[in-house]
This record gives C-alpha cells, sequence and structure tokens, in this order.
C-alpha cells in the first residue's frame, strides 16, 4: 500500500486508481471520479472508472445504469483485446510496430482486465435473469475463463518460482515458464499480479457455482462446474494483497456471504460460518469503518442474526452517510424488507411506496409490495387501483421477462378487479401473500420467535381454501414458519399437506412454485433424519421435482439446489 507522504505524481497507475476506489468507498463519490478525470488516460485508470461504474449498476439494477457500466465495460474490453488479440500480432509482423515492447506486468495487466471485463458483462447481462441474459452470460463467461485459465496459469508459475504459493488452479494443468519470463518481472510484481488475478478468478467460481446445470450444458463447459471453497480461497488471497481490488475483494466475500448464501440456501439454513465471517471482514476493514457498504453489509449481518432493530439502526446510519442516490435506495429497500420481516406493515408500506416513487428498479415490484402491505393493514381503500397500475407497469417495462417480473405478474392476478371483489378479501388473504414473499426471498428465517407465532397462528386460523390466494399455499408457508421454528415433524406434516392438496390440482402450472418449494422442503427435512428410508424418499421428492416442473417462479434458485444435493446423494 502506499505510503501517506507519497504524492499522486509518485504513485504508480495501480497505487493511484486504488486510492480513488477508496474515495468511493467512504462516502466521496465525486472526488474519485475527479481523482480518474485528472490523471492521465491508460488501462488502469479507465479500469478503476468502469470498476465503479459496474459497482453503481450492481446496486440500483436500474437500466439506465446498468446501459451505461456495459457500455464502459466494452469499450474496455475492445481495448484490451485490440492490445493483447491476434489482430495485433499480425499487424505487427506484416508492419511492423511503432509502440514501445510492452513489459511483461503490463502484459500480464491488461490480460486480467480483459477477463474482469468480460466476467462483469456476464454478471450485468445475467441479472436480468431471463433465459436469454443468462445465455449471454453464460457465453462471456466461457470468454472470461479461457483468458483467466491462461493468465492465472501463468502467473501462478512465476509466483511458485519466486514466492510461496497460493491458491492451486483447479481444473486444467499449469502451464510452464522460462528463466527468461522470471528475470523479465519483478517479485512485488508478480506478487501484486496474483493478487489481481485472484480477484476475478474468484468471483468466477462463484459465479459459476450459481449457474443452474442445464445453462452449463448449454455453453458448453462440458461438466465445468464452479468450485465455491475455491472461489472463498482466492478472494481470501486477493484481499490480503496491495493490487487496487483489494477492497473489491472484500466486498465479492461479504456480498457471497450475506446475500448469494442466505438468498440460495446454498449451505441449508445454517449460516452461523457465513455470519461469523462476513462479521470479521467487516471488523478487520477499518479503513473503511464509516463507508455507506460496509455499513450496508453489517445491516445484513444484523438482520441475518435476526436482530432486526440493530440492522435498521446499520441501515439508517448508511443511509444517512451515504453521498450516493443507488446506496440510499438499496439502504431503503433493506429497511422496507426489515419492516416487513417485523409484520409492521404500515411503516413497510411507506417504504415501499417510496420506493416505488424513486427507484428506476421493478416500480411493478415495489408496487406489488405496497399493496399486500395495505391490504393486510386493513387499508382497503383503493385496492383495485393497484391491479390496474401494476398490469401497466409491466407493460411498459424492459424486464419483463426476468423472473421478478413474471412473478408479480401472475400475484397480479389475485388482486381484486372490482370494489366488490375487495370485500371478499380480508386481512389473513393479504397476509398470505406477505407471508409468501418472506419465504420465496428467504427472509422467513429472520423473523423473531414472537413474529413466526403470529404467521404460524395465521396460518392454522382457517382452513378455508377460499380464503387463500393459492391452493396450498398456507400449508407451505405453515410449514416453513415450523421449520424455522425447529419444529420439524410438525413442519413435515404441513409440507405432506400441502403436497396432498395440490395433487388433485387439474391444471399444474398453475402456481407449481408452491407444488415444487414443497417437495424440496420437505426432502431437505428428511435428510435431517439421517436414516437410509429417509434419505430414499428425500431423493424421491427430488427428482420428482427436477424431473415434473418446469419453468416456475424462481426455479433457477431451487434446481441448482437440487443438483448440488443430488450430486452429494450419489
Amino acid at each position: 500500500m502506499a505510503s501517506p507522504v507519497e504524492t499522486p505524481e509518485n504513485l504508480q497507475d495501480w497505487e493511484y486508481v486504488k486510492q480513488g476506489i477508496a474515495l468511493w468507498l467512504n462516502n466521496q463519490p465525486k472526488a474519485a471520479e475527479e481523482s480518474f478525470n485528472n490523471r492521465e488516460s491508460s488501462v488502469h485508470i479507465v479500469a478503476g472508472h468502469t470498476f465503479i461504474s459496474f459497482m453503481n449498476a450492481v446496486i440500483s439494477w436500474e437500466t439506465e445504469k446498468m446501459n451505461e457500466a456495459q457500455g464502459l465495460l466494452r469499450e474496455l474490453e475492445k481495448k484490451c483485446a485490440g492490445d493483447i488479440g491476434w489482430i495485433k500480432t499480425v499487424r505487427t509482423k506484416l508492419f511492423g510496430s511503432y509502440e514501445p515492447q510492452k513489459t511483461l506486468a503490463s502484459a500480464l495487466e491488461e490480460q486480467i482486465i480483459l477477463a474482469d471485463t468480460q466476467l462483469c458483462l456476464a454478471i450485468l447481462v445475467s441479472l436480468s435473469q431471463d433465459i436469454g441474459g443468462f445465455v449471454k452470460g453464460g457465453w462471456l463467461l466461457r470468454k472470461a475463463w479461457k483468458v483467466y485459465q491462461h493468465t492465472y496459469s501463468q502467473i501462478y508459475q512465476l509466483y511458485t518460482k519466486t514466492l510461496s504459493p497460493p491458491p492451486e488452479p483447479a481444473n486444467h494443468d499449469v502451464g510452464g515458464t522460462t528463466t527468461e519470463d522470471i528475470t523479465q518481472i519483478k517479485p512485488e510484481d508478480v506478487r501484486r499480479l496474483m493478487g489481481a488475478v485472484s480477484f476475478g478468478y474468484g468471483v468466477f467460481q462463484l459465479s459459476i457455482s450459481l449457474l443452474p446445470p442445464s445453462l452449463l450444458k448449454l455453453i458448453s463447459f462440458l461438466g465445468f462446474e464452479g468450485d465455491r471453497s475455491m472461489g472463498v480461497a482466492c478472494l481470501m488471497h486477493s484481499r490480503s494483497s496491495v493490487d487496487m481490488r483489494a477492497p473489491l475483494s472484500t466486498l465479492a466475500l461479504l456480498w457471497y456471504y450475506t446475500i448469494v448464501t442466505p438468498f440460495f440456501a446454498l449451505d441449508g439454513s445454517n449460516l452461523k460460518f457465513e455470519i461469523c465471517s462476513a462479521q470479521e471482514l467487516i471488523e478487520e476493514s477499518t479503513e473503511f469503518s464509516k463507508s455507506s457498504l460496509f455499513l450496508f453489509f453489517r445491516g445484513r449481518v444484523e438482520r441475518l442474526k435476526s436482530n432486526i432493530k440493530e440492522a435498521i439502526q446499520a441501515y439508517e446510519f448508511a443511509y444517512r452517510s451515504s453521498a450516493q442516490r443507488e446506496i440510499k435506495l438499496l439502504c431503503l429497500h433493506e429497511i422496507g424488507w426489515c419492516r416487513l420481516i417485523q409484520l409492521d406493515y404500515g411503516t413497510a408500506m411507506n417504504n415501499f411506496k417510496d420506493l416505488r416513487r424513486c427507484s428506476q428498479f421493478s416500480k411493478s415490484f415495489y408496487a406489488y409490495l405496497t399493496v399486500i402491505c395495505q391490504g393486510a393493514h386493513g387499508y382497503f381503500d383503493e385496492l383495485t387501483k393497484w391491479r390496474s397500475e401494476i398490469s401497466e407497469l409491466l407493460s411498459r417495462s424492459s424486464q419483463k421477462e426476468s423472473q421478478i417480473e413474471k412473478y408479480i405478474y401472475r400475484r397480479c392476478q389475485k388482486l381484486p378487479k372490482s370494489e366488490t371483489e375487495t370485500e371478499k378479501f380480508d386481512c389473513g388473504y393479504w397476509r398470505l401473500l406477505v407471508y409468501e414473499m418472506l419465504f420465496m426471498w428467504n427472509a422467513l428465517s429472520s423473523c423473531s420467535e414472537e413474529t413466526l407465532s403470529e404467521v404460524i397462528e395465521d396460518c392454522c386460523k382457517s382452513q378455508d381454501e377460499s380464503t387463500e390466494p393459492s391452493q396450498g399455499l398456507r400449508q407451505l408457508i405453515l410449514g416453513a414458519s415450523l421449520g424455522c421454528g425447529k419444529r420439524y415433524e410438525e413442519a413435515m406434516s404441513a409440507y405432506r399437506t400441502c403436497i396432498a392438496m395440490r395433487n388433485d390440482e387439474q391444471d399444474l402450472q398453475q402456481d407449481v412454485h408452491i407444488s415444487a418449494f414443497a417437495h424440496y422442503e420437505l426432502a431437505m427435512l428428511l435428510l435431517r433424519e439421517q436414516d437410509s428410508e429417509a434419505k430414499s424418499e428425500a431423493k424421491q421428492l427430488l427428482l420428482h421435482v427436477q424431473q415434473n416442473y418446469r419453468s416456475f417462479d424462481f426455479d433457477n434458485r431451487i434446481t441448482v439446489r437440487i443438483h448440488s444435493i443430488l450430486r452429494k446423494l450419489n
């Protein structure tokens, strides 16, 4: 890390960019932007500016920010590919080169930046969560993999011959390096470049591990699967390096531990390791103790610990600290969800109404959250207007094919069409729709014992199927809530009831996610019992989902889990 007495003019470009990223993280986005504009352009400076644009896009999920970041990433990809690609090689052989010969360190750095741009592009196009986005993202990941594979091998060999070995590259043989290579590069450059390539290589491994197996075959990875432990090890190595990507590696780990793992339920419901790891990362990052993003992740940790009051305090502090609209909206989103977890319908309704007005991300999503909170809170006036408003928002949306908006479209059909129809829906109906959202977003596990008791009581109040939005939904929520309360036998009984209720259904595509998740959740509880009969039944339940249910709401989440579990069982 650069000494505090060094002036910007004395810093190498990567050191200068690292300072710019630190400014951005420490709530000074304008100063960061100015610092990049004040430095003579180089591949490092452009990369630093592009990384920040990418982060803004990921945080906001807004189409405009994503398009802006994708444009910058494509320009940078084109520049790096042109500098190291076969076209330049042919041109140089035919006409000679008028440019000074690049050092080995510079050439390796450009290869890393090329792969990083392709990885970031893959993540952005995949955020649409539609099959087209996943396929495009998959092809970009494949391109990035080829560059990472080659570059990681080169740097790994240099590293092992001059320093102690970092995490060993997976799934391929390590290429050789010559004695000439080693004499062309300083040991400190090798150390930094190992940290640089480990960032993207680690994020790549984690990203691949989240793709559905069917998509991996489609994009010709030929059985290649991401190695999560390798991904985490690479990011841990990168965050301890001096490279400009070190703080981004810490953010990537926090993202994985506090958002990805709980959201995809990668390790079941026990998140003790993830919570401890994330807390440790935050406490070690003293340089960013007042960073709104690190405060945001502190809020995520508290939420996972079911300390909702403390989580809200962290988010509110992050909201006040941030100078960026994107981070403020992200914090407001989390505060709304925390209020929903507390079943504070009135406050949550107002939060989501504000987000519906201010955020460009899926306005229909926030409108739907607003209306179900309003109904659960007992405000029945003007409920019918929301159905037409959500339909209109969906029709204008550029993200119609995303999983979230497909889900909202189907849920919109559950809303009343007229004032006379509104009378049929009591608070219990709307609360079931709220509980469904908590279940689908894996947020029930963050609820307090008192809140879970309230949910269970609501689900047990009436067994009249006409008062629930979807057949079997009440039993699915009941099973999930009992499971969170460690009442496993009762939970299994509720899931079995849900499955039995839906076995007689004529149209299996109607809210099929309820059947799929009931089978999956029952299988997870059976696997806890550790006996062969329960294990066999669990396997059959998972195979039933895999073979019988297609294109249901958020199917990519459950198919990744089922594929992973069946592989272990086999």
